[in-house]
């Protein structure tokens, strides 16, 4: 099984948490439902996710999120 690693999520504020931590199941990743999400400003919430690699190609297709950074500690190689 691939490692998971931690993503930061920019979604609009009307975005429904459950549909979107569907969408991040379907993703093969997991919403972090421990966390709030984090306003932003200007209508916009930060929201906390794991899941693979390819993570962020997948959910970025998912209507209301703005853009998908990574949470994960940097490894050196």
């Amino acid at each position: 099984m691939p490692a998971s690693l931690r993503w930061l999520l920019i979604i609009r504020q009307e975005v429904e948490l459950e549909q979107l931590a569907q969408a991040i199941q379907e993703a093969g990743g997991e919403l972090d439902t421990l966390h709030p999400p984090i306003p932003m400003g200007e209508g916009e919430w930060c929201v906390q996710a794991s899941g693979p690699e390819g993570f962020p190609q997948a959910i970025r297709q998912v209507d209301g999120v703005i853009d998908v950074y990574p949470d994960s500690e940097m490894q050196l190689y």
